[in-house]
């Protein structure tokens, strides 16, 4: 949740904190409510409801615009790496890879986005604003359904109103992270970029996992 950038994460952390702590019972009803609506709600895992802290993590547009910086450059040195190693057989070398392996990366996908999806995970130094990868994924993440269904659940506590009312009237606006509907646009404009939809301008979907670790209901 990002609100303008005039306050810090910390701030803001204690600001909520008082709200709840002023209500009755620490906000014994939205808490309540909170964790009905996560019960009827899709973020299950292993056929159980995802834990959820009371208390949201709040970034100010200060961190997402780090965020988006360490977005947009790490993606683009590791599309320059990818790029020398489809382009130099001399650069593939020092990967060392396995012969089948390097002919898989070799194929031409029939689009020109190096990296259609990719998820890296870091550690942020909230005060400095520095960082240390922990590790890279080529795939999304389940934690998207999570983070929409916790928002969306505790959204519906008078903590959360209240805090929100509050910051309205100081003239700061509050919002979730839209991580869905831009991600169906991203994947449409890649598809759009094929030969493929040359022939047809709807793809064809295939959701693929392992059954014995997926997770059906987020699928």
């Amino acid at each position: 949740m990002t609100p303008a950038m005039n306050l810090t994460i910390k701030e803001l952390r204690d600001e909520y904190l008082r709200i709840v702590e002023s209500l009755p019972s620490l906000d014994y009803e939205g808490r309540r409510v909170a964790a009905h609506y996560m019960c009827h709600s899709e973020a299950v895992y292993k056929d159980e409801v995802a834990d959820f802290l009371y208390i949201p993590k709040l970034y100010t547009e200060r961190e997402t615009n780090r965020f988006q910086e360490i977005a947009t450059k790490t993606y683009t040195i590791l599309e320059k790496v990818i790029k020398a190693y489809v382009d130099d057989p001399n650069y593939r070398r020092c990967f060392d890879f396995q012969q089948e392996l390097e002919d898989l990366i070799l194929i031409d996908p029939g689009y020109s986005c190096t990296i259609p999806v990719i998820r890296i995970d870091i550690f942020y130094d909230e005060d400095s604003g520095d960082f240390k990868f922990c590790e890279f994924n080529t795939d999304g993440s389940s934690a998207m359904n999570e983070d929409r269904e916790t928002t969306n659940a505790l959204a519906l506590t008078p903590s959360f109103q209240a805090f929100s009312q509050q910051l309205e009237q100081d003239g700061i606006s509050l919002s979730g992270f839209e991580l869905f509907d831009s991600w169906v646009d991203t994947f449409l404009e890649i598809y759009a970029d094929s030969p493929r939809a040359a022939i047809s301008a709807t793809p064809t979907i295939v959701i693929s996992d392992f059954m014995d670790i997926s997770t059906p209901i987020e699928i």
